[in-house]
């Protein structure tokens, strides 16, 4: 600390008092000095813990302001648009970063991150190597460049960096989640192999005792968490978000505790709903935990796994007395501390409790429950999403289709897929996924291709684009599964589109999410065993136009008739898992005490069909949403639904919405569509709720 600074001493000295004093004492060194490095860089540091990545962006801004040609700042700059998902100026900052400081290997690491975001993927590993040439310890520079490989879909060459990295650093987070997603695209690394190394990575971190559970009574009332880094528009949405509103409207109360500070419409909708939000951050594992405990959570079900977003280092320290892993990672935890898997009895075989370290809760149907246009429930009924006619009818040959990740189109399924186009000679392939359309980035799914002989003419190349997650689908007849690792959200939105999804059933979790949708949907003649089965079955699909057509048309009632969109039921059968696993976790801390409840509890269902209170499913109408500030009913909701829109339309068409009188019908519309949002949100194929809007 530089003697002649008064204000670093000042911001020196507050380090050792409360955090509010070391803020208080940040903002006031910034007010005399916005580009001060001690207090910046404190200030920042808070901001990034509690997630406010808008208000380190706005102090990094200020110091710019008044130090334009300082390459730190440019290159914290980088760090916070790349946080806020604001790619094109992330890179522009990283690259004003490296022309100021050249020499120093962080801004060529920071620039190496933000151009994967871009696609700017060349750059990237360019980025990468200057940095390494300019420091060959730095571990985030191996991490980057396993990334672009793997984004690449060269999933080999990513488990080289990444183990490169790890030898540099064997305790690097985000090395040691690459790795273990890496290899699960690597048809030679068997899922037990694979559980083998996520109990070595994580071994080290993990502390055995359990969070101090404050009441060990079976049948009360639980706070649970949910912990994740995607609780945005996010592909884990789709299944998590509909239990979690389920659940906070009838027998749990439910938080959310977010990894990311990325926040969108779906985020403002859980902050609305559930009864906490908390970005925990992943920076500060302890911290984050401690939280968790504070705020008395009973169970925490962990939504990421070995993920980029995932939380393993505050799981490891037991942050509630039952942990649970669902959805996010298509494979083991590997800490002793998560108790328990929810899964079922396809995705998870009868063998397959050798690939875990948490025991196995099957349950009946499929493992989760599907829901379309998350990001606004009114698109349901948009005609633009309405299934079409399977295209070949207009066009005279069948289009086959995918819109998998590119690390999922490995050697052996572009050979399955060649097989596929080889038994149908006017057929073309449509593959969508991110960054496709670059040759560069494909140029090894081009030359597979080629080398299996099928002509470029017949490959159709379609940049991912979020905002066509199911317009793309109007394009394919079939849908094609890929191998080792199936489909997951893709196999669900092509489903909803109508089109039918062919998979070849593999052994583990990875490869058998698709078949588990399948057979629970009621398809399971479209979930194959070999190859050669694989491809009669897309043949057979393809000689029929016109009963593809009639399929089409059919699918998406059968799917929402099913229970892979049976809310309700889901979240029931979820919530008795949930209090199963509570219970078995109070008899072990009181044997007797549990026993008796539990005898007490299960009687009534000895003598009749009823169950016990914590197990019965409400109706609808028993479901609470927010309305404003307060929860009610959903029978109150759709009492005062059909209220307003009763006296709105009855005013609109009495009186000039210029007038008083129209301007208080249109106040009553109004909070009559912001209800039947807040009803959409627990019963997205609510009526009355859709009446709102005129659908």
């Amino acid at each position: 600390m530089d003697s002649d600074d008064p204000l670093g001493r000042a911001v020196h000295n507050a380090l050792a008092r409360s955090e509010g004093e070391l803020e208080a004492t940040c903002r006031w060194v910034l007010s005399q000095n916005p580009a001060h490095p001690a207090a910046l860089g404190q200030m920042t540091r808070l901001l990034r813990q509690r997630g406010d990545a808008h208000a380190a962006l706005e102090l990094i801004d200020a110091a710019i302001a008044q130090q334009s040609e300082n390459a730190s700042l440019h290159s914290a700059r980088t760090h916070f648009l790349k946080t806020l998902r604001r790619t094109k100026e992330g890179l522009h900052a990283a690259r004003r970063a490296t022309d100021l400081g050249p020499l120093d290997a962080v801004n060529w690491i920071n620039r190496a991150a933000v151009a994967v975001d871009a696609e700017a993927y060349d750059e990237a590993i360019e980025c990468c190597g200057r940095a390494l040439a300019l420091d060959p310890t730095r571990v985030e520079a191996w991490v980057n460049r396993a990334a672009v490989e793997l984004a690449k879909g060269d999933a080999e060459a990513a488990c080289l960096s990444y183990r490169r990295a790890l030898a540099l650093s064997p305790e690097i987070r985000a090395a040691q989640a690459g790795l273990l997603l890496a290899s699960l695209h690597l048809p030679q690394i068997s899922a037990e192999a694979i559980a083998q190394e996520a109990k070595a990575l994580v071994g080290q971190i993990e502390q055995s005792k359990p969070a101090l559970t404050l009441s060990p009574v079976p049948g009360r009332r639980l706070q649970v968490g949910f912990i994740g880094g995607d609780f945005s528009a996010h592909a884990v949405m789709h299944f998590a978000m509909p239990v979690m509103l389920r659940l906070a409207a009838t027998q749990f109360e439910v938080s959310a505790y977010s990894t990311s500070a990325n926040s969108d419409a779906v985020t403002h909708l859980l902050r609305h709903q559930l009864k906490r939000y908390v970005v925990v951050g992943v920076e500060q594992p302890e911290a984050g935990a401690q939280r968790i405990r504070d705020d008395g959570i009973d169970i925490l079900i962990d939504l990421a796994g070995h993920t980029a977003q995932g939380a393993i280092a505050i799981l490891a320290l037991a942050p509630a007395p039952v942990l649970v892993t669902w959805l996010g990672y298509p494979g083991t935890t590997g800490l002793r501390t998560v108790r328990w898997r929810i899964t079922d009895g396809v995705a998870d075989g009868p063998r397959a409790q050798a690939e875990y370290t948490e025991g196995l809760v099957r349950l009946p149907g499929c493992f989760c429950v599907y829901r379309p246009h998350i990001r606004d429930a009114r698109a349901w009924k948009d005609p633009r999403y309405e299934v079409v006619d399977t295209p070949a009818l207009a066009r005279g040959r069948m289009t086959l289709g995918s819109c998998n990740s590119l690390p999922k189109l490995t050697r052996e399924t572009i050979a399955l897929w060649a097989r596929c186009l080889r038994s149908l000679p006017g057929a073309e392939l449509r593959i969508e996924a991110r960054g496709v359309e670059n040759e560069q980035l494909s140029g090894r799914l081009r030359r597979w291709f080629s080398e299996e002989g099928i002509a470029p003419e017949r490959l159709v190349w379609v940049n991912r684009d979020s905002r066509a997650q199911y317009l793309t689908y109007h394009q394919v007849d079939i849908a094609l599964d890929p191998l080792p690792v199936s489909g997951g959200t893709t196999t669900f939105d092509a489903l909803w589109m109508g089109v039918p999804v062919v998979t070849l059933v593999g052994e583990s979790f990875r490869g058998r999410i698709s078949a588990s949708v399948l057979m629970a949907g009621g398809w399971p003649e479209d979930v194959t065993t070999n190859a050669d089965d694989f491809v009669r079955r897309v043949c057979a699909l393809a000689a029929d136009p016109e009963a593809l057509n009639r399929q089409r048309h059919a699918r998406r009632p059968q799917m929402q008739a099913s229970v892979l969109m049976d809310e309700a039921r889901f979240a029931r059968l979820f919530g008795q898992a949930l209090r199963l696993m509570w219970t078995m976790h109070c008899a072990a801390q009181e044997p007797q005490r549990a026993a008796a409840q539990s005898t007490e509890q299960a009687e009534p269902a000895r003598t009749s069909e009823a169950k016990p209170a914590h197990e019965a499913l409400p109706s609808d109408d028993d479901l609470t949403v927010l309305a404003g500030s307060q929860r009610i009913t959903m029978k109150q909701a759709r009492a005062l639904l059909g209220e307003w829109n009763e006296v709105a339309s009855r005013k609109a068409l009495e009186t000039n919405s210029a007038s008083a009188a129209g301007e208080r019908a249109q106040a009553q519309g109004h909070r009559a569509r912001v209800l039947a949002r807040a009803v959409l949100t627990v019963a997205p194929e609510d009526l009355q709720a859709r009446g709102a809007f005129g659908h």
